[in-house]
């Protein structure tokens, strides 16, 4: 081939490569939803991704360390005043009555929809219990989940 043939097939093959690239939320690998039951994917955390990947490419050893449980329940939960609104919330809390009553206790994500709407039920009684808030102090975990959910200390 000559040198004006190969160019021209460089550049054709440049001005398509953008084409080959899908970067829509169809891509498996850009559009990844990271669950508890992932399988497929190692999610890492606090680590340089050149060092990963420089790892990785020469079959380097290196330590793989699970991330600690985190904290069921914040402190200010633990309070008396806290698990009598929540006892007495479970009873007459009309949302959280319908919400448990349309789970299929058969279905696969029993246990995780059940701990959602019992964690909805706990964050709707934070602002009726602002008192309590005040008095302990918060984890720095429970400060970023409270602003998330637009309920500020």
């Amino acid at each position: 081939m000559s040198d004006e043939l190969q160019r021209l097939v460089r550049q054709k093959i440049e001005n398509l490569r953008p084409k080959l690239l899908d970067l829509s939320r169809r891509n498996p690998l850009i559009a990844t939803k990271l669950g508890a039951r992932s399988a497929s994917h190692v999610r890492v955390v606090d680590e340089l991704p050149d060092v990963l990947l420089f790892k990785l490419n020469n079959a380097q050893q290196m330590e793989i360390i699970s991330l600690p449980a985190i904290e069921e329940d914040p402190r200010d939960e633990l309070t008396v005043e806290f698990r009598s609104a929540l006892a007495n919330a479970r009873l007459t809390d009309e949302p959280y009555l319908n919400a448990t009553k349309s789970i299929q206790p058969e279905s696969e994500d029993y246990l995780d929809t059940t701990r959602q709407i019992e964690r909805a039920l706990k964050l709707a009684l934070r602002p009726l219990l602002s008192r309590v808030r005040h008095r302990i102090c918060l984890l720095p975990e429970a400060r970023r989940v409270l602003r998330w959910n637009r309920i500020y200390v």
